[in-house]
């Protein structure tokens, strides 16, 4: 700037020389410059400054921006790690709930017992039965719903005549004549209607109450008592009271129509209690000589008529009754049931209300038998007395003395029959049937397909073969492999299949196209032929019948020869063979058939086949007992014995009919007296080890042989250990077959 200025002042002065005119402006424009000069920087001064402020507010503003995004970015950053924590800690708790249920599962299917699993013979078996199931409660149910039946509790009363009829008096001087009464009762029990069937049962009160009237016994008659006055008795109304109260047992069956019904049938009572009462009217009056009229009514001397009861009735003992009974009547319920609106809903009173009966009803019973004890005529030979005189005497003053008519000899044979007929009102209370449901017919399992692999040779289930089916519509195709028992199971649908079956060892075989359309189950049977083997022999042969060479089906045990260990156990075919998987070698052989003697032999096996030949048992027969061990020169069982032992006891429980001799032998070694007794007391051992095992002493004899019977010779150490033994003879079979014979 200052340079400018210095030039502009140069060229001011040499321009005054060149252009005089000029020098006024050139000069007034240098010093307006120069004035002009602060000016300007003040205001490039301001304008920097303000510039600069700009620049520094707008990079606060930037700043402050820039925070509040970093702020804004740090907030969301805490948002989205709280968020994943919380997301984290749920997916915990999530996976802790799901292990715990898992655990929960587990424990409780191992608690729950396992189904298992059924062939689709039982499958077929088990549906058809639950259908038949259903089909029978469903038949019950029909049958229950559709019959007409009901059971009904309920209270009665009823109210009428009453009386005690009196027959076969001896006497024709009492000539009881029943009169009657006021009598009733009320019960409770159980009705049942079935269609128009009705039977009613239960127990109920009954009282019978009768007056009867004595007209035989009125008597008159007179007593002198001066010389011109005589007075006169007159006895009237003389008569019993007789009341009981029965408690009894009513069967009525009858029928039951819409509005009436009617029931007959009888009832078993016993009376709970009995009296008798007796009552008489005396007039007494006075005839005079000297007098028109006769005295009466005149009680100061004693002329009037009065009425006698017993002080003491007596109690009649009355006997168990039984009564013909019969009701006819009409049901109330047209008249007295509430009626609800179809489709209201009852309150239970009404629902109770609604199931009342209510019948009226016309009833009439009759004992059958003799209720009077006639025990109470006996020792009494006096009827009531004719001539009362005898028990007045001649004074007024006496008391009467008379009985009951049933406590006289008139009586000794006397009946009475109970008798009531009246009215009677029944409520009975029907019980809500029950409400039973049909159940639906369970749907018909999914068809399964079942592949059986087996080996062509052998007839084994093989294991582990794959088995391939191929849908021939869709191509899907389905890889299983056998189970143990060779067999693939799973459930298809209804179509046409390709299945093959291999598995190693054994020669590729066909591809079966076979069309799956069972309701159940389909069983396809692959039989798997093993790849051509070096030949290797194995045990086998066959058991026969020693007689006749017919083959016999026997079971078998092989052990070793030398240690005795179990090798092989099973039994023959029909055609007597039986086949084991022991390569050459030697072994015992045991083999047994029902009705034949044990065989026990070793044999010394290449390749060979064994014909082992059975004689058949019957009675003489005699039998080793192998393996039987006692302690040296003693009776003592080893504990070695116990297979022996466990068989022939079996052996015997099993053939009940059979009786055995148990005998003993021994070698010479020893004097004859010892070897006798010790051969004996090694058969009283094994009968005495066999009763313990619950076989009957009656069907065990045991006996010694000592060293009378040899099987080899005594003179070495192997002949010698022969004849230490002990055999058993069967000695009767009481005819019957022998059921199984002992190993």
């Amino acid at each position: 700037m200052y340079m400018k200025r210095g030039i502009l002042i140069l060229l001011s002065v040499l321009l005054s020389f060149a252009f005089a005119p000029l020098e006024s402006w050139i000069v007034e424009g240098a010093s307006s410059a120069v004035s002009a000069a602060p000016v300007q920087k003040k205001a490039a001064q301001k304008k920097a400054a303000q510039k600069k402020a700009a620049q520094k507010k707008a990079a606060q503003k930037k700043a402050a921006q820039k925070k509040a995004a970093q702020k804004k970015a740090a907030q969301k950053k805490a948002a989205q790690k709280k968020a994943a924590q919380k997301k984290t800690a749920q997916k915990n708790v999530a996976s802790k709930k799901t292990t715990i249920a898992q655990k929960s599962s587990a424990s409780k299917r191992a608690a729950t017992p396992q189904k298992p699993v059924l062939t689709p013979a039982q499958e077929a078996a088990a549906y058809q039965a639950r259908v038949a199931e259903v089909e029978a409660h469903n038949k019950r149910v029909a049958a229950y719903q559709t019959r007409d039946i009901a059971h009904r509790l309920g209270l009665w009363g009823g109210v009428g005549y009453s009386a005690i009829f009196p027959s076969n008096f001896v006497s024709d001087a009492l000539a009881p004549n029943a009169v009657g009464g006021v009598g009733g009762g009320v019960g409770l029990g159980y009705q049942l209607r079935y269609k128009k069937f009705l039977l009613t049962t239960g127990v109920e009160f009954q009282s019978y109450n009768s007056l009867t009237r004595l007209t035989a016994p009125i008597q008159s008659f007179g007593v002198q008592e001066y010389a011109t006055m005589q007075y006169h008795y007159l006895f009237t109304d003389m008569q019993d009271q007789w009341n009981t109260g029965y408690v009894q047992i009513p069967l009525l069956v009858g029928m039951e129509l819409p509005q009436w019904y009617w029931q007959v049938g009888a009832k078993v009572g016993m009376n709970v209690y009995t009296t008798s009462a007796i009552q008489t009217s005396l007039t007494t009056s006075i005839t005079d000589q000297e007098l028109i009229d006769d005295l009466v009514n005149m009680q100061n001397h004693q002329l009037a008529t009065s009425t006698y009861e017993m002080q003491d009735p007596i109690a009649l003992q009355l006997n168990p009754n039984v009564a013909l009974a019969a009701e006819v009547g009409m049901s109330l319920d047209k008249w007295l049931r509430p009626t609800v609106k179809r489709g209201r809903r009852m309150s239970p009173m009404q629902k109770f209300a609604t199931s009342l009966h209510y019948q009226l009803a016309l009833f009439a019973e009759y004992g059958l038998m003799n209720i009077y004890n006639s025990a109470l005529a006996e020792g009494h030979t006096n009827a009531i007395p004719a001539d009362f005189s005898s028990v007045l005497g001649k004074s007024v003053d006496t008391p009467l003395a008379y009985t009951s008519s049933l406590q006289t000899s008139s009586a000794a044979k006397a009946s009475l029959n109970p008798f009531l007929v009246g009215v009677k009102l029944a409520v009975m209370y029907e019980l809500p049937r029950q409400d039973k449901k049909m159940l639906p017919i369970p749907l018909e399992p999914k068809p399964r397909l079942v592949t059986k692999v087996t080996n062509a040779e052998t007839g084994l289930a093989l294991g582990s073969a794959q088995v391939t089916i191929e849908n021939i519509q869709t191509g899907a195709v389905v890889n299983s492999t056998s189970n143990s028992k060779g067999v693939v199971m799973a459930r298809f649908s209804k179509a046409d299949y390709r299945i093959s079956a291999s598995k190693l060892g054994y020669l590729p075989c066909d591809t079966i196209t076979w069309s799956h359309m069972a309701d159940l189950s389909d069983t396809v049977r692959f039989a798997l032929v093993p790849e051509p083997k070096p030949i290797v022999y194995t045990l086998c042969g066959y058991v026969l019948d020693k007689a006749n060479a017919q083959p016999l089906e026997a079971e078998l045990r092989v052990v070793g020869a030398q240690d005795q260990t179990p090798l092989y156990n099973g039994a023959t075919n029909e055609e007597g063979l039986f086949v084991s998987n022991l390569l050459a070698g030697t072994y015992t052989i045991y083999a047994n058939s029902i009705g034949y003697l044990p065989l026990d032999t070793m044999v010394q096996f290449d390749k060979d086949t064994l014909y082992l030949p059975l004689e058949p048992i019957k009675e003489g027969i005699k039998v080793k007992i192998n393996h039987l061990y006692f302690a040296t020169n003693k009776t003592v069982i080893l504990p070695e014995s116990e297979e022996a032992l466990n068989d022939l006891a079996k052996f015997l429980r099993e053939n009940p009919t059979v009786s055995i001799r148990i005998i003993g032998h021994t070698d010479n070694v020893g004097s004859d007296a010892d070897n006798m007794r010790l051969s004996m007391g090694r058969s009283k051992a094994v009968r005495t080890d066999l009763v313990m095992r619950g076989i009957d002493a009656s069907r065990i004899e045991a006996i010694g042989m000592g060293e009378t019977a040899p099987i080899a010779t005594n003179d070495t150490e192997e002949g010698r250990a022969q004849n230490r033994r002990v055999e058993f003879e069967i000695t009767d079979t009481q005819g019957s077959d022998i059921q199984q014979i002992y190993e």
